[in-house]
């Protein structure tokens, strides 16, 4: 998942023997007194011990940042004292300042050979893992043996615990910086990265005690330092991850007055509010976001479905329209880098489309078109989005209900179809498909849909009792099928037998053939013309074929047609809900990422 893109913050334990630099003032002038009068000591060509003169010398010309010379003073030192192990330790300090790591490295061993202590292997471990790529495994053996020679070294735990968890063992991690916390409890950085691992396990592996315990951890390092963004914004995604949308808002806005104009902050903020359901404080933030980080693609998508779930369907429409048109070069990476020690994979969410899958956004399209009655708009851009993406049940099941609005009955029916092969189980999409069956007059299979359905929802009274009906209704059908069979063979054998001929009729009514029922009575009406009941059954029918052929050519969403769908009880619109995007973007480790549901 992507992170902020603030300036990386190292919070592992620095190095033994690190450059502290002398910045002004008085001590800058006493260093550089110190400097001079070194550099004339060494024009002694009587001094007993030059080398140490050459170190001193060194050590003064880093602390004022001069590391170039300080490497000539600190190699000359070795020239006179192969066996200098300070010398060669500070030479390896000097290279690593220059990131030439590997130079580090170099001295560093040829340091740990003279002198195999604790700071010596300190060094190695964290010289490797400033390698690029770290080289991990290297640095997760010196780091062990300086804790062996030192077990109180509350960096060395700190740092092991960080390269643990970049080599995939998190919960070994998750103990040593628990031991970091505990032998040196007073830095904030200790439990600002125990609260990052255990956030990646808690996200990860869904435990959620993992992400209650980083709660804990944030919030003790912020104890120590109130004012560092990072950690508030860290312990707002905890938040959030914990379902506490309210508690992360109150950070995130903390972290507001802290760094005024920071987009990542306001886009996560609007993602809180959008958890919450209060679109408009969503629609604010995003559009703040958006202000201060023009190319921030997560924060035009989620304001476009804020603006959806407000019912501003037509902005929204627009908006999505315009995603629709960003190339992938055009796809800023702001708000995308990384930051803090230690990143961590997203919270939570559901799975969506992904920079440059547009699926999604034709779907939710589909949807409002939908929406504003555009039935046509709707297929077309729901068609457009199972071309991207067939696999996703709910556009097929959309694409199905605007279908059946539009008259198409076997597109509608092929599309419920394909929306079952994908979800087989899902209540939704088995009620619509038992449903149009049913309505389109194959009520044996529409049954046999009815049932899979109660086998998933067993407890759905509406269900029982419309499956009990379709079953009796199935059962008539079948007695009158038997009826009109047995009928024919008589009349064929018997034409002039008004009765059986009259009771076909009245089979093929109760069949729906009334073109057929009508035939049949005006035969009786031939052999025995006036029979005033027959003639009254035959104006009936022939009364009903023309309503019957007057609603069928009735324009698609009439009143009419919207009567039929309440009567049947299809879900006239969305049977269910597409999950989009999930909220992210935001920075630290993974903030909630992208939310997208069109229904």
């Amino acid at each position: 998942m992507k992170v902020g893109n603030r300036p990386k913050i190292d919070r592992r334990g620095s190095l033994f023997g690190g450059l502290m630099l002398v910045e002004g003032g008085e001590e800058k002038l006493l260093l550089q007194g110190k400097i001079e009068g070194l550099k004339r000591e060494l024009q002694d060509k009587t001094l007993l011990n030059p080398g140490a003169i050459h170190n001193n010398l060194a050590n003064a010309l880093m602390s004022s940042n001069n590391i170039t010379e300080a490497i000539h003073h600190y190699k000359e030192a070795l020239a006179l004292n192969t066996n200098d192990a300070a010398a060669y330790m500070n030479l390896g300090v000097a290279y690593k300042h220059m990131d030439m790591f590997e130079k580090a490295l170099e001295y560093f061993s040829k340091s740990l050979e003279l002198r195999p202590t604790a700071d010596e292997h300190y060094n190695m471990a964290n010289t490797y893992v400033k390698l690029t790529p770290p080289d991990n495994e290297k640095a997760i053996i010196h780091y062990k043996e300086a804790l062996r020679l030192d077990p109180s070294h509350a960096n060395c735990h700190q740092n092991l615990g960080l390269a643990l968890k970049n080599s995939g063992q998190l919960d070994a991690a998750i103990l040593e910086m628990k031991q970091a916390v505990k032998k040196g409890g007073t830095s904030a950085n200790f439990s600002y990265n125990l609260g990052n691992a255990l956030f990646t396990k808690g996200v990860e592996m869904g435990k959620s005690q993992a992400i209650e315990e980083a709660v804990q951890a944030f919030s003790m390092a912020l104890s120590m330092k109130p004012d560092d963004p990072d950690i508030r914004t860290n312990l707002g995604i905890a938040l959030m991850e914990m379902g506490k949308p309210a508690e992360a808002i109150m950070q995130y806005q903390e972290v507001m007055r802290l760094e005024p104009g920071d987009g990542l902050t306001h886009y996560n903020c609007g993602n809180a509010f959008l958890t919450q359901g209060l679109h408009e404080q969503a629609i604010e933030q995003y559009s703040e976001a958006i202000i201060l980080l023009p190319l921030h693609y997560d924060s035009h998508y989620n304001l476009s479905m804020a603006l959806m779930k407000a019912g501003n369907f037509e902005e929204a429409i627009d908006a999505m329209e315009n995603l629709l048109l960003w190339d992938e070069h055009e796809l800023g990476s702001e708000g995308e880098g990384e930051i803090g020690e230690l990143e961590v994979s997203g919270a939570g969410g559901a799975g969506g489309g992904s920079k440059g899958d547009n699926s999604t956004i034709y779907y939710n399209i589909g949807y409002m078109k939908g929406k504003l009655g555009l039935t046509e708009k709707a297929i077309e851009y729901l068609k457009a989005s199972i071309k991207i993406d067939r696999s996703n049940a709910y556009a097929h099941l959309n694409l199905g209900n605007y279908l059946a609005l539009a008259k198409d009955a076997e597109g509608s029916l092929a599309a419920y179809r394909e929306a079952c092969k994908i979800s087989p189980k899902d209540p939704k999409i088995l009620r619509n498909m038992a449903y149009v069956l049913i309505e389109q007059g194959n009520v044996e299979e529409g049954v046999l849909w009815l049932e899979k359905l109660l086998e998933v929802a067993p407890n759905d009274s509406e269900i029982t009792s419309y499956l009990e009906q379709c079953q009796e209704e199935l059962k008539m059908s079948r007695k009158i099928k038997e009826d009109i069979e047995a009928g024919l063979k008589v009349v064929e054998k018997e034409p002039q037998n008004v009765g059986a001929r009259a009771n076909l009729a009245m089979a093929m009514k109760a069949d729906g053939n009334l073109a057929g029922a009508i035939a049949q009575f005006e035969e009786c009406l031939n052999v025995q013309p006036g029979h005033p009941q027959i003639e009254s059954f035959l104006k009936e029918c022939q009364d009903q074929l023309k309503t019957t052929q007057s609603q069928n050519n009735a324009e698609p969403g009439s009143i009419e047609e919207e009567k039929t769908i309440s009567k049947t009880g299809r879900f006239s619109m969305f049977g269910g809900k597409k999950k989009g995007r999930a909220m992210g973007g935001g920075k630290k480790q993974g903030s909630q990422r992208k939310v997208g549901v069109a229904g």
